[in-house]
């Protein structure tokens, strides 16, 4: 019998089976998972950027929203919309901006909608920042626990350089846009006499992201239909704090802790925070811009114009 040079199948298979399988030792294993976990790291902040941009872009298109609703606004009545609690105004006539926008945001539906409460409880998508929160109505809380469901808003008009309410005299009127001025005349864009692009209409406003979608709290309980208060309005300074305060996370207020940051400008987004000026423009503030540099764009008659 002649041999050749091939094995018999069945003696392969036994030569197999009695080498050792190789496979991945310990220190292998360790090496892949710290590949993949420096790689989710590289990639993780990647996407939450772009995350965050697309909230941003998305807040800058609300931003625009609500400038150009003022602009039609202007156009049809002929001056700002004031900002409630204006006399002779009676009824709704003396709800704030963020009811008078209605009509130039698709909102018919609810102006004719006989029913205050089930107005004021709805939340107007334009009116707010997804960095912060999406629409949020809320109900009660530990600020107002007895306020009916509300509907918020993240954006504030533009009162001034000066939080007059705590001026001495108190209630004299401010250099801002939205200034409650008895009725005695409407705002107009002649009033603005440092330029339409020069002065801010709306801006971002600083809040307490703790709470902000599930209670009430000092300067966000009225909701958007509110008249002239901390919820819809906005100034450069605060009891002598001047300058913009991004969001935080915090403890909730008590009368002691209301200041500095309470009724100030200020947003989620890294380091900066977003206003629409009086010609519908849009402005990117950086949050460490000077305290005069502020009062500066809040204020509609200063003569002080800063440049974009």
């Amino acid at each position: 019998m002649f041999r050749t040079g091939l094995q018999h199948p069945h003696c392969r298979h036994e030569a197999s089976r009695d080498r050792p399988l190789r496979g991945f030792t310990l220190v292998e294993l360790l090496a892949v998972i710290a590949i993949i976990a420096l790689l989710i790291g590289l990639l993780l902040p990647a996407v939450q950027s772009a995350r965050e941009s697309a909230r941003r872009t998305s807040c800058t298109n609300n931003l625009r929203q609500c400038g150009i609703a003022t602009l039609s606004y202007v156009q049809s009545q002929g001056g700002f919309p004031h900002c409630g609690g204006v006399a002779p105004k009676t009824g709704r006539d003396l709800w704030g901006w963020g009811w008078h926008l209605l009509p130039f945001l698709e909102q018919m539906a609810l102006v004719t909608n006989p029913s205050d409460s089930f107005v004021t409880s709805q939340a107007i998508p334009s009116y707010f920042c997804p960095s912060r929160r999406p629409p949020t109505s809320i109900r009660g809380g530990y600020w107002a626990p007895g306020n009916p469901l509300t509907g918020m808003l993240d954006y504030a008009g533009n009162g001034g350089s000066v939080q007059y309410w705590y001026a001495p005299g108190g209630g004299t009127p401010g250099d801002g846009v939205f200034v409650p001025w008895g009725g005695i005349l409407p705002m107009t864009p002649a009033h603005i006499r440092d330029g339409l692009s020069n002065t801010t209409l709306f801006g971002e406003k600083c809040m307490n992201i703790r709470y902000c979608m599930t209670d009430s709290q000092p300067d966000d309980d009225a909701g958007f239909a509110t008249s002239f208060q901390d919820d819809n309005i906005r100034m450069a300074s605060n009891g002598g704090y001047v300058g913009i305060a991004p969001d935080f996370s915090g403890p909730p207020y008590v009368v002691a802790t209301m200041k500095p940051r309470t009724w100030l400008f200020g947003s989620s987004h890294p380091g900066v925070t977003q206003f629409v000026m009086c010609d519908g423009s849009l402005r990117v503030v950086e949050n460490e811009i000077s305290g005069t540099t502020l009062k500066q764009l809040c204020a509609r008659n200063d003569g002080q114009v800063v440049s974009p």
